[in-house]
Formats: structure tokens, sequence, C-alpha cells
């Protein structure tokens, strides 16, 4: 449909500072796209997170999820404001596995736990839960989260 674009928004999947100039460029105030492949890296022992590497949460906010794609909205407009407040996603990650989030706290060990930041992971699963019953990845970020609490045989 906009085949005149296509060279513009393919530089923009394999640079972030492409698509920043996009954004800019089209003067973005949202960004509803796909959700970024999943990519481990071995020298850091981790994942790495494309969505905050091509959409910083400084100045992107996750609103919403579905099974394929992320939609974000700038967070210097006033209008975004309450949606943000209300809506903002900070700890399920659709892009990393359904377990980084637990596995993250579990490495973090008991005595560092962060009591309010587990009630925010649980807080956003619930409406994920909620609001897309059928949703696999919420589903599988709840298991795992359940195995991390009480083990392999938590049922």
């Amino acid at each position: 449909m906009f085949h005149w674009l296509q060279p513009r928004i393919s530089k923009a999947f394999a640079s972030p500072v492409e698509l920043r100039k996009n954004l800019q460029r089209w003067s973005a105030r949202a960004d509803l796209c796909p959700i970024p492949r999943t990519e481990f890296i071995a020298q850091l022992g981790g994942w790495r997170d494309l969505l905050a590497e091509y959409s910083p949460t400084e100045e992107w906010a996750l609103v919403c999820f579905d099974h394929a794609s992320v939609l974000l909205l700038e967070r210097n407009r006033p209008p975004h404001a309450k949606l943000i407040a209300q809506s903002e996603i900070l700890l399920l990650r659709p892009h990393l596995p359904p377990k980084s989030f637990p596995e993250r706290r579990k490495r973090e060990g008991a005595e560092v736990a962060d009591e309010e930041k587990d009630a925010r992971f649980l807080a956003e699963l619930e409406h994920c839960r909620r609001t897309q019953p059928r949703h696999t990845w919420c589903r599988a970020a709840e298991a795992a989260w359940v195995r991390t609490r009480h083990g392999d045989d938590a049922r």
C-alpha cells in the first residue's frame, strides 16, 4: 500500500536511530508495531530488550499488547498522561520470555525482593488475564511466576 515508504520502514526495523527519525519526521505520537523478536545475548547472560532499545521508556510508554503487536504512546503528550497513568505496562514484557521477570526476581534473591515491584507485576498480570483471558504469553508468565514462588510441582 505505501510501497514508496518501504525503504525507510525497512531501515527503521534495523536501527533505533532510523526509527526515531521516522517517528519525528511523521510527528508520530503513538507507535503500533510488531512485537520485537526475542534475542538472547550469551555474553551478557540475559535477554536483549529490543523494545527499550528502540523505544526508550523515558520517551515511550507501553500501554497495550496482544499476540502480534504492542502499542506505545509518546510520554510528553498531555493527552496521553491519563491513559499512561492508568494503563502503562512496566514489567510484563511480551517480547521477552514469559519467565524473564520471575527469573530475574529469583536471581536477585529474597533478601532484595521488591514487594512493590512484585505487586505491580501481579496487577499487570491480572489485567492481562482479565482483558485477554486466552493470551498464551500471559498464561505462561503466570505459570512461571507460580513455579518461581512455589516450585515446579505447583498446581
